[in-house]
């Protein structure tokens, strides 16, 4: 197969794949069963990534793609670029059609990109911390306070703080866990915050847009989050997705260890 991919190739992709399996070797069917449970992680992720998560071989991944009919990986990341397209409909608006690009790009670039040891550190974290504060300035205050009604709603004990917040000494400690949300990471606001957790032996988990930012260097722990934006004079306008995926993951996952139960309601 070669040129541009026939559609229905793009929008049958995943059924053809679990179809096939049973005809394929162990290896090609492992790479087919993950390709059809996690075609996110396979769009945006190598082919050493892939094979790697999918506990298989290179080998196995490029002849399942040859099974499927492609001449190869790239020729099946390009169908699910295409699937995932046909899937959002004939977006003609410039900017939806960016939005709907960023936010998925922002979801695949985050997920493959989490170290899992980090985020099994940020659920331990916590799961035990008998109290959770989020804190965020601007946007990332307005996460913080989505976070904050989460765990009330999961029966997980919080706080929001904002700058100025009373007290903060006090109510920090090694038993509780504070949570630090910034796209750039940097600003007087998180330094002073973070020098009352550290005075307090409070333990920081970091998520943010820039490895390199202040806060990344300095907290205990760091997730880090795709973050695309668009600017407006001097004003960054960035989306939250990567963030909304990574919190809510860690406090979703923290509270099913403790026993909170949690249905799919789609």
């Amino acid at each position: 197969m070669s040129g541009t991919l026939r559609s229905y190739d793009a929008q049958n992709l995943l059924q053809r794949a679990a179809a096939e399996m049973e005809s394929m070797g162990r290896g090609q069917r492992k790479a087919a069963e993950f390709l059809v449970k996690r075609p996110y992680f396979v769009l945006g992720s190598s082919l050493e990534q892939y094979a790697e998560t999918a506990d298989t071989s290179r080998h196995s991944i490029l002849r399942m793609a040859k099974t499927l009919g492609f001449t190869g990986f790239k020729e099946l990341q390009h169908a699910l670029s295409q699937m995932f397209q046909a899937q959002a409909g004939d977006i003609s608006n410039p900017m939806l059609r960016w939005l709907f690009h960023s936010a998925v790009e922002a979801v695949v670039d985050t997920v493959n990109h989490m170290q899992e040891e980090s985020f099994e550190r940020a659920v331990s974290l916590c799961g035990g911390a008998k109290r959770i504060f989020f804190y965020g300035v601007g946007e990332s205050g307005l996460l913080a306070e989505i976070m904050h009604h989460r765990c009330l709603l999961l029966g997980l004990d919080s706080t929001v703080c904002v700058p100025g917040f009373p007290n903060m000494g006090a109510l920090f400690g090694s038993d509780k866990a504070l949570i630090m949300i910034s796209r750039s990471g940097q600003g007087t606001h998180l330094q002073d915050v973070m020098a009352v957790a550290q005075d307090t032996g409070t333990p920081v988990m970091a998520v943010s847009a820039e490895p390199n930012g202040w806060l990344a260097k300095t907290a205990d722990l760091v997730l880090l989050v795709s973050a695309p934006a668009l600017r407006s004079r001097s004003h960054l306008l960035g989306l939250k997705t990567g963030f909304e995926l990574l919190l809510n993951a860690v406090v979703f996952e923290a509270a099913a260890r403790r026993g909170v139960a949690l249905q799919d309601d789609c």
